[in-house]
């Protein structure tokens, strides 16, 4: 996907910075996933 970027705006940077979630963020999407059918 971010090749396809660069291809298309070469002069763009791209800076790909990762974010851990936090506990509180796994908790919530764990529940979520729970919940479903």
């Amino acid at each position: 996907m971010l090749s396809e970027l660069h291809k298309k705006h070469p002069e763009v940077t791209i800076d790909n910075e990762v974010v851990e979630p936090s506990s509180q963020q796994l908790h919530h999407y764990e529940v979520l996933v729970s919940q479903k059918p």
